[in-house]
């Protein structure tokens, strides 16, 4: 069993402390896709390299999409093929990253060209089969290795996402249920904004739909508007996503359990946080902290 040590803050010598609050981990993962399935370069600053987020990248790479990775600066800039797989035949491992699996998934389903996908032994254990009983209706094909909807599998996509815009596209219409994860629905919808037809997506179930709203603003960032309403989603013919400079919001949920600190402790912490439109609900905690003397200063970013 993995035992993890926790050492006693008695003393703090510093009066003052200011903290950059990282990237978050949920949007930069999305920002990677969205960035992969747009043509042309795109520009990511403020990157977060967790673990999830460096296998996500690997496995982008491994799909042939040109990447220059800055992590000093925690920049990313990714050369998107417009829906395109470079690599027909790549075998890539998601390790424990729930959205590199769901969504690369779904990406492979829709595409041209046969991939092996594996996972983390945890990353095995957990589900995705409502996502993946979705893309065999689209028409892509799962060989699984060893129990039915989990990795390791082979996935022969449909080739939907073929660069043919000019030719009419079949209306795609399907069901997911996601009850188990709301990754399977973002997982379809970014991956559908590829599509040159239109899609429909009809929603069984419910699970953090907070998250769903962070995919929906994100692709309408990257060009692709969505519309919704009583758990149906729709993607109208569109031109497809468009590569641009993109700045990743942190993960200030992750921060604000040490924001109280300095209530308790005799120094000042000042946190910095760049925020455009995905942590605005935050500004009802900082306005809540400040009671306490905590200071929050939020910096706006014009390029997203």
């Amino acid at each position: 069993m993995e035992e993890y040590r926790v050492k006693k803050v008695n003393e703090i010598k510093q009066t003052s402390i200011t903290v950059h609050v990282p990237g978050s981990k949920s949007i930069t993962n999305r920002a990677l896709l969205l960035a992969a399935l747009a043509k042309g370069e795109s520009a990511l600053s403020g990157v977060l390299f967790s673990d999830d987020s460096r296998h996500f990248l690997d496995c982008v790479q491994k799909l042939g999409i040109e990447t220059k990775v800055e992590e000093d600066n925690c920049n990313v800039t990714v050369n998107g093929h417009g829906g395109q797989v470079p690599a027909k035949d790549a075998a890539i491992y998601v390790g424990s990253a729930g959205t590199a699996a769901r969504f690369l998934a779904a990406f492979l389903g829709l595409s041209e060209g046969s991939h092996y996908m594996d996972a983390s032994a945890q990353m095995r254990k957990r589900p995705m089969g409502p996502l993946l009983k979705t893309l065999t209706g689209i028409g892509a094909s799962f060989l699984f290795e060893g129990q039915d909807g989990h990795f390791p599998f082979e996935v022969t996509g449909a080739g939907l996402l073929i660069d043919d815009s000019d030719n009419e596209k079949k209306r795609i219409d399907v069901s997911v249920n996601i009850n188990d994860s709301s990754q399977f629905l973002s997982a379809l919808l970014i991956s559908l904004g590829a599509y040159a037809g239109e899609s429909v997506i009809r929603v069984e179930g419910t699970h953090g739909m907070a998250y769903i709203d962070m995919t929906v603003r994100m692709m309408e960032q990257f060009g692709i508007k969505v519309q919704s309403e009583n758990g149906v989603y729709k993607i109208a013919k569109q031109g497809g996503y468009q590569a641009k400079k993109y700045d990743i919001e942190p993960d200030v949920s992750a921060a604000c359990y040490f924001m109280p600190w300095q209530h308790f402790l005799a120094y000042q912490l000042q946190f910095l946080v760049c925020m455009k439109n995905h942590c605005r609900e935050m500004l009802n905690l900082f306005i809540f902290l400040k009671k306490w003397a905590v200071s929050v200063k939020i910096h706006q970013r014009e390029s997203v």
